[in-house]
This record gives C-alpha cells, structure tokens and sequence, in this order.
C-alpha cells in the first residue's frame, strides 16, 4: 500500500459488523494495512459506518377486500467515512 510516508508491503485485515439500534441496524465495515516488519502502527485505516432504517408502509387493500403488506421501504444512511494514512515514518 502506497501512503504519505512511503510505499509498505502490507497485510489487509479486514471486518464487518452490525448492531441493531433503536432506529434500524448500524453497518460498520473496517480494513486496516499492517506492515509489521517495518513499523508498529497501522499505516492506514479506513472506518465506514452507516445506519439502514427500514419502514413500514401501509396496508394495502386489493378488490377482495383482504389486506396485504407491500414490501417495507429501505434507506442507507452514511454516518462516517474515514481514512487514515501514515504520513511520515523514521526508522530507529
């Protein structure tokens, strides 16, 4: 990976998570490029979290009188995305 402080041979870890929170599920995905041979931090990450909130429509009646649901209404909020990058690095 090619940062500010130069170009490492890094390894990618990368995560997901969700929670579920009062207002729909909060999306966290995380990746995270180590070099360990050369330094002790990260040399970068980037953090993206989002919340999906799903509502309910309204119940629909067809000619017969019967209630169906139509399907629910999903929408993706971005919360946060951020990247963090090694910007100088000294040997010693």
């Amino acid at each position: 990976v090619t940062v500010p402080a130069g170009t490492f041979n890094a390894y990618l870890i990368e995560g997901t998570g969700t929670s579920t929170v009062p207002k729909g599920l909060h999306e966290i995905r995380l990746k995270t490029w180590w070099d360990p041979a050369r330094v002790r931090r990260p040399v970068a990450r980037e953090e993206v979290r989002q919340l999906t909130v799903e509502r309910k429509r309204q119940r629909l009646r067809d000619s017969g009188r019967r209630r169906k649901t139509a399907e629910p209404d999903t929408k993706t909020r971005p919360l946060l995305a951020e990247r963090q990058e090694l910007i100088a690095f000294r040997q010693g």
